[in-house]
Protein backbone atom coordinates (compact mmCIF):
# COMPACT_ATOMS: atom_id res chain seq x y z
CA UNK A 1 0.00 0.00 0.00
CA UNK A 2 1.24 3.20 -0.90
CA UNK A 3 0.77 6.36 1.66
CA UNK A 4 0.90 9.74 -0.22
CA UNK A 5 1.85 13.00 1.88
CA UNK A 6 -0.90 15.83 1.94
CA UNK A 7 0.18 18.18 3.85
CA UNK A 8 1.07 20.71 0.42
CA UNK A 9 -3.11 20.53 -0.13
CA UNK A 10 -3.96 20.61 3.48
CA UNK A 11 -1.34 23.86 3.86
CA UNK A 12 -3.31 25.27 0.50
CA UNK A 13 -6.21 24.50 1.88
CA UNK A 14 -5.93 26.42 5.58
CA UNK A 15 -3.92 29.34 3.17
CA UNK A 16 -1.05 28.58 5.55
CA UNK A 17 2.12 28.62 4.23
CA UNK A 18 4.78 26.09 5.14
CA UNK A 19 7.43 28.86 5.75
CA UNK A 20 4.78 29.16 8.88
CA UNK A 21 4.70 25.88 9.92
CA UNK A 22 7.96 25.66 9.79
CA UNK A 23 8.12 28.58 12.25
CA UNK A 24 5.70 27.13 14.25
CA UNK A 25 7.57 23.45 14.67
CA UNK A 26 10.49 25.53 15.45
CA UNK A 27 13.13 23.82 17.34
CA UNK A 28 11.46 20.25 16.98
CA UNK A 29 11.73 19.96 12.98
CA UNK A 30 14.35 21.31 10.32
CA UNK A 31 12.49 23.31 8.03
CA UNK A 32 13.57 21.28 4.93
CA UNK A 33 11.76 18.74 6.35
CA UNK A 34 8.60 20.79 6.46
CA UNK A 35 9.14 22.05 2.97
CA UNK A 36 9.84 18.42 1.58
CA UNK A 37 6.34 17.40 3.11
CA UNK A 38 4.90 20.23 1.61
CA UNK A 39 6.56 19.69 -1.73
CA UNK A 40 5.27 15.83 -1.37
CA UNK A 41 8.72 14.78 -1.70
CA UNK A 42 8.67 12.82 1.77
CA UNK A 43 9.00 8.74 0.97
CA UNK A 44 8.89 8.07 5.05
CA UNK A 45 7.55 9.98 7.82
CA UNK A 46 8.54 9.49 11.24
CA UNK A 47 5.48 9.41 13.41
CA UNK A 48 7.31 11.83 15.82
CA UNK A 49 7.49 14.52 13.16
CA UNK A 50 3.80 14.11 11.98
CA UNK A 51 3.00 14.42 15.49
CA UNK A 52 5.07 17.57 15.64
CA UNK A 53 3.35 19.14 12.44
CA UNK A 54 0.19 18.06 13.56
CA UNK A 55 0.39 19.79 16.88
CA UNK A 56 1.90 22.59 15.21
CA UNK A 57 -0.81 23.06 12.83
CA UNK A 58 -3.64 22.60 15.48
CA UNK A 59 -2.12 25.78 17.20
CA UNK A 60 -2.15 27.47 13.86
CA UNK A 61 -5.87 26.70 12.92
CA UNK A 62 -7.03 26.18 16.08
CA UNK A 63 -8.92 22.95 15.04
CA UNK A 64 -8.26 19.26 15.62
CA UNK A 65 -5.85 17.82 12.92
CA UNK A 66 -6.01 13.95 11.64
CA UNK A 67 -3.88 11.22 10.15
CA UNK A 68 -6.44 11.53 7.70
CA UNK A 69 -6.00 15.42 6.54
CA UNK A 70 -2.50 15.24 5.66
CA UNK A 71 -2.18 11.15 4.59
CA UNK A 72 -3.83 9.47 1.69
CA UNK A 73 -3.52 5.64 0.39
CA UNK A 74 -2.42 6.56 -2.91
CA UNK A 75 -4.70 4.43 -5.05
CA UNK A 76 -7.92 5.91 -3.52
CA UNK A 77 -8.41 8.62 -5.91
CA UNK A 78 -11.40 8.70 -8.65
CA UNK A 79 -10.81 8.93 -12.49
CA UNK A 80 -10.98 12.19 -12.00
CA UNK A 81 -8.18 12.21 -9.32
CA UNK A 82 -9.82 13.52 -6.40
CA UNK A 83 -10.38 11.15 -3.52
CA UNK A 84 -13.50 9.63 -2.77
CA UNK A 85 -15.71 10.84 -0.94
CA UNK A 86 -17.29 7.58 0.72
CA UNK A 87 -20.67 8.90 -1.14
CA UNK A 88 -21.39 6.92 -3.76
CA UNK A 89 -23.67 9.37 -5.74
CA UNK A 90 -20.63 11.86 -5.74
CA UNK A 91 -17.83 8.95 -5.84
CA UNK A 92 -19.70 7.68 -9.10
CA UNK A 93 -19.91 11.45 -10.42
CA UNK A 94 -16.22 11.67 -9.72
CA UNK A 95 -15.51 8.37 -11.62
CA UNK A 96 -17.52 9.85 -14.54
CA UNK A 97 -15.11 9.94 -17.91
CA UNK A 98 -16.55 13.61 -18.73
CA UNK A 99 -16.25 15.11 -15.05
CA UNK A 100 -13.18 13.84 -14.86
CA UNK A 101 -12.04 15.46 -17.73
CA UNK A 102 -13.53 18.72 -17.16
CA UNK A 103 -11.81 18.53 -13.29
CA UNK A 104 -8.55 18.17 -14.35
CA UNK A 105 -8.66 20.76 -17.20
CA UNK A 106 -9.56 22.65 -14.28
CA UNK A 107 -6.78 21.40 -11.96
CA UNK A 108 -4.63 22.32 -14.74
CA UNK A 109 -5.54 26.04 -14.95
CA UNK A 110 -4.91 26.26 -11.58
CA UNK A 111 -1.62 25.18 -11.30
CA UNK A 112 1.10 27.49 -10.32
CA UNK A 113 -1.28 30.28 -8.75
CA UNK A 114 -1.12 31.65 -5.97
CA UNK A 115 -4.01 30.95 -3.42
CA UNK A 116 -5.02 34.40 -3.99
CA UNK A 117 -5.31 34.06 -7.35
CA UNK A 118 -6.85 30.59 -7.27
CA UNK A 119 -9.69 32.41 -5.20
CA UNK A 120 -10.37 35.00 -7.73
CA UNK A 121 -10.48 32.84 -10.49
CA UNK A 122 -12.90 30.70 -8.61
CA UNK A 123 -15.02 33.81 -8.21
CA UNK A 124 -14.72 34.80 -11.67
CA UNK A 125 -15.87 30.80 -12.23
CA UNK A 126 -18.48 30.82 -10.07
CA UNK A 127 -20.10 34.48 -11.52
CA UNK A 128 -19.75 33.12 -15.27
CA UNK A 129 -21.16 29.94 -14.66
CA UNK A 130 -18.33 28.45 -15.92
CA UNK A 131 -18.35 26.87 -12.69
CA UNK A 132 -20.54 24.89 -11.09
CA UNK A 133 -20.79 23.83 -7.37
CA UNK A 134 -21.12 20.27 -6.58
CA UNK A 135 -24.18 20.49 -3.82
CA UNK A 136 -26.31 22.21 -7.38
CA UNK A 137 -25.20 19.44 -9.37
CA UNK A 138 -25.89 17.06 -7.35
CA UNK A 139 -29.28 18.65 -6.81
CA UNK A 140 -30.04 18.96 -10.24
CA UNK A 141 -29.94 14.94 -10.90
CA UNK A 142 -31.45 14.32 -7.60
Amino acid sequence: MNIRVRLGDYLAQKDISAYRLAQEADRKLAKNTVYSMARGETKRVDLETLSTIMIALERLTGEAVTFDDLLERAGDTSASGLPYTGDAETDAILDDPDTAARLLAHKQAFEGLSHEERKKKIEAMLDSGELVPLERILAEIA
